[in-house]
């Protein structure tokens, strides 16, 4: 794929590292009993991610890297399970760029390189 060249400033590699841990729950109640306590859906309790890249004037690389623990997608569940949710995920992606001239550079990307599936289970 050919796009036009954007100017840029270049730098050197830099890894850059993120890393999150939630631990966070409600209480789902009937009147005046406590029917449910449970994570709150959608949120893992631990997630990190990190991207290594290198950039000068003709060439530019980056790889990322995420992980996700599983997360709770619904507290009571349904058909009668206690509860759902999805499990945990670690993807990488890339991508590399060459610089032509000044008008074209040539771009290669790669999504999911570990193939990582969503599953999910009650």
């Amino acid at each position: 794929m050919m796009q036009p060249v954007q100017d840029q400033s270049y730098g050197d590699p830099m890894p850059k590292l993120a890393v999150a841990r939630a631990r966070k729950g409600f209480r789902q109640a009937n009147g005046a009993a406590v029917t449910a306590i449970a994570d709150l859906t959608g949120l893992s309790r631990n997630s990190a991610n990190a991207t290594l890249y290198y950039e000068d004037k003709k060439l530019s690389a980056r790889v990322s890297m995420a992980y996700r623990d599983k997360y709770l997608s619904d507290p009571i569940g349904q058909q009668g399970a206690n509860s759902q949710g999805t499990n945990s995920t670690f993807n990488v992606d890339a991508s590399l760029q060459y610089t032509i001239n000044d008008h074209f550079k040539l771009t290669a990307e790669g999504i999911n390189l570990t193939n990582e599936g969503q599953f999910q289970y009650v």
